[in-house]
């Protein structure tokens, strides 16, 4: 009996792209950041029902005298803070634009004590709770801001806060774990210093031994107004509230920010100290929930990241389903994706957080996730590439509507590389809007790699049939009956906790997509040998 071979599209391919620029600057040196004048994305103020909210207060006002007298005190914060000896802290002149000092005023308009903050969008400073509110005396009266202080030069001068905000956990507990605030100004002085933007990172990142850290603030045992950092790798533990670290500070660094240095987010904000151990209250998701609700209630923004889940696993959980069988040889079929991806990266797409997409290349498809930030339980969370309709029309997608004009591909779609008489992917170009065969009629249409085609009655012979048509906008064609059947087969699968009987696609079109072209037969070279190869071009293989 002659046999035939049918064959959708199976490719990989590798796109080389450019990475695209961090929302802020990147640090050029060992010790040092690049934080002058970077202005992050400001994330659109929102209300969430899961918030437990801010206790706010209206700041006093001062005379401008009181305030001058007030600043040239360098009085402390009275939380412990503790340095590691040898004491590794170095002096930064010029300071920090975005990093300031936050002199904290009685209602006489004399300085008690000073903590530091972070500019964290054009009128909002993060700091620590117990900078604002006490059990002891309640409310403080008000905070004259610095921003970039340098000993006794005042690049913008001081401004006053307008609203006082710590979180509702603290004013109930005033538990560390709820020991961080904000304080809105009377200008919209981020505009001027740049901000920074808050960092939601997840554990495993937080728990990395190569987590670079930097941590910089107005310690009290140094000259007035001197701005210090110190850096590091690793933390000694984290947990759900708390990030734990031997990076040295000193009273007056209440409230400074535990940064990474490789995009300059605020992870952490510190609280308090032992001698053993600096404690600082962790970035998370609800602590931005609460500043949300706090902003939203006075009229303050800020800017915040957080990390999408790892794509990794959920390329791995698209993978298994089908080809974890395969690979422990408990099933014998054609691999669905291929052993294992050969690289993955990020790539541009307008679309995606950043304007970068995580993909995973396979022998057999390119695996995405667009919006790292969706249902993961959905079986749409992972997508794969339009591999095929980029190659076959030229068009390179980086965007829902957003195409790069390339070349169609002249590479062989099926058989050995060395074939001259198959068609390529670029045969198909001129066939994408060719009629549709009706369901039920027979499939023998040839097409050589010219793209010529013609009807060959002895392809009749091998029973293959249009089986499904498929009509959405723009594109009307039929799927053959070899690979509808191949759609819809059931078999082995991994369910995510073992081996059962099910349909290998929950979709029948969720790793194909939908066909660009008809089916055709044609005669292609496959281990030096010709053979009659039934090709269909999918969208994505």
């Amino acid at each position: 009996m002659r046999r035939a071979q049918a064959i959708a599209v199976l490719l990989a391919m590798t796109l080389m792209v450019a990475g695209s620029a961090p929302v802020v600057a990147q640090d050029q040196g060992d010790s040092s950041l690049n934080l002058i004048r970077s202005f992050p994305t400001v994330d659109t103020v929102e209300t969430r029902p899961d918030a437990r909210g801010m206790v706010l207060r209206e700041a006093q006002t001062f005379d401008p005298d009181a305030i001058e007298r007030a600043l040239a005190a360098n009085a402390s914060g009275a939380v412990p803070k503790t340095v590691f000896p040898p004491d590794e802290r170095s002096r930064v002149s010029p300071a920090y634009n975005q990093i300031a000092r936050l002199v904290i005023l009685d209602r006489y308009g004399y300085g008690i004590g000073h903590c530091s903050g972070s500019i964290i969008g054009p009128n909002t400073v993060l700091t620590a709770a117990h900078c604002l509110y006490s059990a002891e005396s309640g409310w403080v009266a008000g905070i004259a801001i610095i921003p970039g202080e340098d000993g006794a030069i005042r690049p913008f001068g001081y401004v006053l806060a307008s609203w006082m905000l710590v979180s509702a956990g603290w004013q109930e507990s005033f538990s560390p774990a709820w020991d961080w605030a904000i304080v809105t100004t009377e200008v919209m002085i981020g505009n001027v210093t740049g901000w920074l933007e808050l960092g939601v990172l997840s554990s495993a990142s937080l728990s990395s031994g190569t987590l670079d850290l930097i941590t910089v603030g107005y310690p009290g045992d140094k000259p007035d107004g001197t701005q210090w950092e110190t850096s590091g790798r690793g933390l000694e533990d984290v947990t759900d509230a708390f990030l734990v670290s031997r990076l040295d500070i000193f009273y007056g660094q209440s409230g400074s920010g535990i940064i990474r240095r490789q995009d300059s987010r605020v992870i952490g904000v510190w609280s308090v100290g032992t001698p053993d151990i600096n404690v600082a209250v962790r970035v998370h998701e609800l602590m931005i929930v609460d500043l949300l609700a706090g902003c939203a209630e006075v009229g303050c923004s800020f800017a915040y990241w957080v990390e999408p889940p790892n794509p990794a696993d959920a390329f791995s959980r698209t993978w298994a389903r089908t080809d974890a069988p395969v690979a422990a040889g408990i099933v014998s079929r054609t691999w669905m994706w291929g052993p294992k991806p050969f690289d993955a990266r990020f790539e541009p797409y307008v679309e995606s957080p950043g304007g970068q997409r995580a993909v995973a290349y396979f022998d057999k498809s390119r695996m995405e996730v667009t919006n790292p930030y969706g249902d993961q339980n959905s079986p749409w969370y992972v997508t794969n590439g339009l591999l095929v309709g980029e190659m076959v029309t030229g068009l390179l997608q980086t965007g829902d509507a957003k195409f790069e004009p390339r070349n169609p591909a002249a590479v062989n779609i099926a058989g050995d590389i060395d074939d001259t008489v198959g068609p390529m992917y670029s045969t198909f170009r001129g066939l994408l809007t060719s009629p549709a065969l009706f369901p039920g009629q027979s499939v023998n249409q040839r097409v050589d790699r010219m793209g010529n085609v013609w009807v060959d009655p002895n392809m009749d012979w091998y029973g293959v049939t249009a089986a499904y048509l498929v009509e959405v906008p723009n594109l009307r064609h039929t799927v053959a009956s070899p690979f509808w059947a191949f759609m819809n087969s059931s078999g082995l699968v991994f369910d995510g906790n073992s081996t059962t009987w099910a349909q290998l696609f929950e979709n029948p079109f969720y790793a194909t997509g939908y066909p660009i072209a008809e089916a055709y037969w044609a005669t292609v070279k496959v281990g030096g040998t010709q053979h009659d190869v039934l090709i269909q071009c999918f969208q994505r293989r």
